[in-house]
């Protein structure tokens, strides 16, 4: 970095536990040409799941919203909201 040399030391069982868990693997590359093999076998392929989503949220703060509007435009129609 900026013309010096640094030296690192990798946690290999951490970076092979994130690997397991995010359904990749973790491979050691010693030199430029492990490094080289490593990156050519990437699956650079972009893959979807379909998760259902939550809307209850959503639905529910419309509702609250629409029934302030009923009850503002009530109150100022008719002067109380009931």
């Amino acid at each position: 970095m900026d013309g010096f040399q640094l030296g690192t030391a990798l946690d290999e069982t951490l970076l092979t536990t994130v690997a397991q868990v995010t359904g990749g693997a973790y491979q050691q590359a010693g030199d430029a040409a492990a490094l080289a093999d490593s990156t050519r076998s990437i699956d650079l392929r972009l893959t979807t799941e379909k998760e259902p989503i939550e809307l209850t949220a959503p639905f529910a703060a419309v509702a609250l919203l629409l029934l302030t509007l009923g009850g503002l435009l009530g109150l100022r129609w008719h002067g109380r909201i009931v």
